[in-house]
């Protein structure tokens, strides 16, 4: 598989409070990565940094190879292919499930000629094969407003994919979710990555072990180790220092 994102050296810089240090990060296209660690340990922080929020002082960011987003604004990072989804779900609740798909398509047109404008049927249908993923196809014609937070989460998510982005960067999507809902979120992300790569940060070690490709262990903005489940969760200093007296969270 060829590398969808690398990250060289980076370093982030708050006030002499350095929250990521020289970090060296590699995922590969396809894959579900995740990124866990205490808090504090930066994970948020390198999410920042590729989708530009945060720019980092020294170090870049590199994009299928060859794209530098270092010093691209988020609205450029964004037409890369990079989508980010943030904690809090960020969507139109006074409109409905498929009107905030529509808004989210792929498009030129603003947001009132967006709404003003006939769909074509090629449109409808790429909206409808949406909703079937992120599972609200019953709920098309609802206002936002009235969906549990983990269906708002996967309209959010839903939202995202309209863009068509590449590489998808999922901040705690499963935060607050039920059981069945963060079971139903694990299964959507899988689907996601047969043709996009995602890149997951989570405390969820249940989440993490039932759906990750490979494992990223931060701390104090340093990778601690990286593996697949099974490895990370053998590595004594992740017991040590990421665990502590809950090692059996990974066992």
């Amino acid at each position: 598989m060829s590398t969808i994102l690398c990250t060289r050296n980076i370093t982030v810089d708050f006030d002499g409070f350095k929250a990521i240090q020289e970090l060296n990060f590699q995922m590969k296209q396809g894959e579900v990565h995740f990124l866990i660690g205490p808090n504090g340990a930066g994970k948020t922080t390198l999410l920042d940094v590729i989708c530009g929020k945060v720019k980092p002082v020294q170090g870049e960011v590199l994009f299928k190879e060859t794209i530098d987003l270092t010093n691209k604004q988020e609205h450029e990072i964004v037409r890369y292919g990079v989508g980010r989804k943030f904690q809090a779900p960020a969507i139109f609740v006074g409109l409905t499930v498929f009107e905030n798909l529509e808004l989210s398509m792929k498009q030129n047109r603003g947001l009132l000629s967006t709404l003003r404008a006939k769909l074509t049927d090629g449109e409808r249908a790429v909206i409808g094969k949406q909703l079937a993923m992120i599972n609200l196809e019953d709920r098309a014609n609802d206002k936002a407003s009235s969906l549990s937070h983990g269906q708002k989460q996967w309209l959010e998510i839903g939202m995202l994919l309209m863009q068509e982005p590449e590489l998808l960067l999922l901040d705690e999507p499963v935060a607050g979710m039920t059981q069945t809902e963060t079971e139903k979120t694990g299964k959507l992300i899988q689907e996601i990555a047969k043709s996009r790569s995602v890149l997951v940060v989570d405390h969820d070690m249940d989440f993490v072990r039932k759906f990750s490709d490979r494992v990223t262990v931060m701390h104090e903005g340093k990778i601690l180790c990286e593996g697949t489940i099974t490895e990370v969760q053998e590595d004594s200093r992740v017991a040590e220092v990421y665990l502590g007296r809950r090692k059996e969270a990974v066992c």
